[in-house]
């Protein structure tokens, strides 16, 4: 296999980890990074928006570039990988329609129900009124949210709160529909995931922490930091997350809509050991793409290809992982609040968590998820 040129589209924490995993392969010859993210990145970027699939298009071909990834919504949203392939460039991408249950909850939501997921009473709601019928038989606390999946979800211990918050969405943010759920307890975690479309293969677990402001109403984020793998998860529980993935995947491309890339899966592990998917979600989170992509020991780029060549069923049967545990925290600068993401690794939990500590006493300036580090 010849040495690839790399263009990933989205320029932010997550693509950038990418482009770190990419560059260690010995098939990678050069990647660039587009977007106007506001990270520093030690590769090459290009000004070119997310979205402007022409110019994406006119730079890899003026540039030799024979991989494109886009690795981001905004992308995703514009449909740079139907318009790569109708243009038989190489990309490593879902097509647009697939994306959408990934990059919407709503949709997403209503999929994991189709496939007996198991997840969480739910309501879609555009009214002010119905929604506040729904809370009637509704179990507290429950979780509002917009239809974003990057978006922060409100988790409200009462109807009254919950109340507030509908009203705030619908009528003060003119939001065009949200999202009530009930919270379920139990042990939640994360498990990401490779697919070419059609098979699907795990990559890791991961015990995610989800940050909440000191208030009547949690403010509840897609994570700031957390670590891999998640010891609690046995590898029964891990296939029963396999399963579920595949039903995704499968249910798509049942429609002709072909989900190539990765993506991740919320669960919720119960005192019972009853396991229900709560969200799905495209690419790799920011604060865990460090970890989950240095836990693998295998080529990316040759894996990358494999998925778009149609030989991913027939090289790969696991995704090898190495015996390490990895941490890492989403800090956030207090002058700019910028992010950054730190990230350590040790055979032992606990020799990460210290790793980790002893490197966080450099950055006086930024603050972070303390219990992360308990």
């Amino acid at each position: 296999m010849k040495k690839e040129k790399i263009l990933i589209v989205g320029n932010n924490i997550s693509s950038n980890a990418l482009a770190k995993k990419l560059k260690e392969s010995e098939f990678c010859s050069e990647i660039f990074i587009a977007g106007n993210g506001d990270i520093e990145s030690d590769f090459k970027t290009v000004d070119i928006r997310e979205n402007n699939c022409e110019e994406l298009l006119k730079f890899v071909l003026d540039n030799g570039i024979s991989l494109t990834i886009p690795f981001c919504a905004k992308s995703l949203n514009a449909g740079v990988g139907d318009f790569f392939n109708s243009n038989e460039q190489k990309v490593f991408s879902p097509d647009k329609s697939s994306s959408i249950p990934f990059l919407n909850g709503v949709h997403g939501k209503k999929l994991l129900y189709r496939i007996n997921s198991g997840t969480s009473k739910f309501g879609v709601f555009d009214k002010i009124n119905l929604a506040n019928d729904f809370l009637d038989d509704c179990k507290f606390p429950v979780i509002v949210k917009t239809s974003d999946v990057c978006a922060d979800k409100v988790l409200c211990p009462t109807k009254k709160f919950a109340s507030e918050i509908i009203y705030n969405m619908l009528e003060i943010q003119n939001v065009s529909e949200i999202l009530i759920e009930e919270y379920t307890f139990g042990h939640k975690f994360s498990v990401y995931f490779i697919t070419d479309g059609y098979g699907v293969l795990p990559i890791t677990t991961f015990k995610e922490y989800k940050f909440e402001k000191d208030s009547d109403c949690a403010m509840l984020t897609d994570g700031m930091g957390g670590y891999c793998p998640d010891y609690k998860i046995s590898e029964e529980i891990l296939a029963k997350t396999v399963e579920i993935a595949k039903n995704i995947i499968n249910s798509l491309s049942k429609k002709n809509s072909v989900y190539m890339g990765f993506f991740g899966i919320e669960f919720n592990l119960d005192k019972d050991e009853i396991l229900s998917a709560e969200e799905i979600f495209p690419f790799i989170r920011n604060h865990c793409a460090e970890s989950v992509l240095n836990s693998t020991e295998v080529d990316l780029i040759d894996l990358i290809n494999a998925c778009i060549s149609g030989y991913f069923a027939d090289d790969y049967e696991i995704i090898k992982t190495n015996d390490l545990y990895y941490i890492s925290v989403l800090l956030k600068n207090k002058n700019n609040n910028k992010n950054i993401v730190l990230c350590e690794s040790a055979k032992t939990l606990n020799r990460a968590k210290n790793n980790l500590i002893l490197e966080l006493e450099t950055y006086k300036n930024y603050s972070y998820r303390k219990d992360i580090l308990k």
